[in-house]
């Protein structure tokens, strides 16, 4: 069991004879994943569950330790590639697609971190499926905004709705691909390929990130790392405090 110490799951943890991991300090469960996840990775290891050794762990720490360096507040937009992500996700509706198990897992983190730091919405996918449906939406009035081509068959009611959602400014959506050339399969790679270009011709911009490292867990961190420090900076683009969830505190009234 990994858990702050003085908890009830501590308790029973206790009670139930079960090796205890404390964590330590009082950091918001959105930045504490490492110190939930390596407990387990090395317990799964143990088991024989997985296969992990320590030269992985290592790689997968000099990478997030790489990445805020590139990512820290005082690098300038231009060579600092989560404050680049922030500002081209500020204003659109980022559609994040995974190309492999590991950048799928990227994608909701990405997710979440920009919900709970940021207050932003994202909509997650994988290629084949479901980025095969999502795909839809470039047409739709967050993409290509293709409606009615004939306005003829429209009454007094739609021209009324229509005319006012046309004066506002709207949304666009912005791809993010996750790509992760030592795991694709072919078939993957193609749609990738072809999703860029459908994007591209439909007016949404595309941003494509690369998993850097060799081994899986050294991949996931440096796409992970990525996202904690541009959900950060998005929240700053749009005048919010990162640490602040009084909904959350609310739904757990």
């Amino acid at each position: 069991v990994v858990a702050p110490a003085d908890t009830p799951l501590a308790h029973l943890a206790a009670l139930a004879g079960a090796s205890f991991v404390p964590l330590v300090g009082q950091r918001p469960a959105r930045a504490m994943l490492w110190s939930l996840a390596v407990p387990l990775l090395v317990a799964a290891r143990a088991l024989g569950v997985v296969r992990l050794g320590d030269d992985a762990v290592e790689a997968a720490a000099a990478r997030l330790e790489e990445v805020a360096t590139r990512c820290r507040s005082s690098s300038e937009s231009f060579v600092n590639p989560a404050k680049t992500l922030a500002l081209e996700l500020a204003g659109a509706l980022p559609v994040i697609w995974g190309t492999s198990v590991v950048t799928t897992v990227a994608a909701e983190h990405a997710a979440a971190q920009f919900a709970t730091n940021a207050k932003y919405p994202a909509l997650v996918g994988a290629l084949p499926h479901p980025g095969h449906h999502q795909v839809a939406l470039f047409d739709g009035p967050f993409g290509a905004g293709l409606g009615v081509a004939d306005s003829g068959g429209r009454d007094e009611l739609e021209d009324f709705f229509r005319d006012r959602a046309e004066e506002e400014e709207s949304t666009r959506l912005r791809l993010i691909l996750l790509r992760d050339p030592d795991a694709e399969r072919a078939e993957v790679t193609r749609q990738a390929e072809v999703a860029v270009a459908v994007a591209a011709e439909r007016g949404v911009g595309v941003t494509e990130l690369r998993t850097e490292g060799s081994g899986p867990l050294e991949r996931l961190a440096s796409l992970i790392g990525l996202f904690d420090f541009t959900a950060v900076y998005l929240a700053l683009v749009l005048g919010l405090d990162p640490t602040q969830t009084p909904v959350a505190r609310d739904l757990g009234r």
